[in-house]
């Protein structure tokens, strides 16, 4: 039979047998058909209480180092912020001299003819689908007159 007992639980009982053990007037007892000492039994319990304290403090030294980590790298990207504004004030956006410290100078990007028509013609769509005027239009606009394609809305819809 097979009993699962938590990682503390064990923990627990491990302490409690290795202290009765020590306390046991028989120095030799023979389990599962095997004998043992009563000094290699408690060493047996020992070396898991002995595991378990180490994989505890381990776990808590990982802990502490990926926050040190954590705060160093919040650090280094700070400062590595910092640094390319400073150098490409220094060297300029496009300078390659930038490559050295591992940033990529910055591309123009050029347009074709072709990408900047089709530009213009969404610009020109996104107005008129919007009725987006500018501040000479409004003044020249007559809004005595509804727009034809608003619609109406009804109270009873919204409610």
């Amino acid at each position: 039979m097979t009993v699962s007992a938590s990682k503390t639980t064990l923990v627990a009982q491990c302490s409690a047998i290795v202290a009765a053990l020590q306390n046991l007037a028989v120095t030799e007892l023979t389990l599962g058909g095997k004998a043992y000492s009563k000094a290699d039994a408690i060493a047996v319990f020992q070396a898991y209480l002995d595991a378990a304290s180490n994989t505890a403090t381990t776990k808590k030294n990982q802990q502490n180092a990926i926050q040190t980590e954590d705060a160093a790298a919040t650090a280094a990207r700070t400062l590595r912020s910092l640094l390319r504004a400073f150098l490409q004030s220094r060297f300029g956006t496009k300078s390659p001299e930038l490559t050295a410290f591992s940033f990529a100078p910055v591309k123009t990007v050029t347009k074709t003819a072709a990408v900047k028509a089709v530009a213009v013609e969404k610009s020109l769509a996104t107005r008129e689908a919007r009725h987006t005027m500018g501040k000479n239009q409004k003044a020249r606009a007559d809004f005595d007159e509804p727009f034809d394609n608003l619609g109406t809305v009804s109270l009873s819809a919204v409610a």
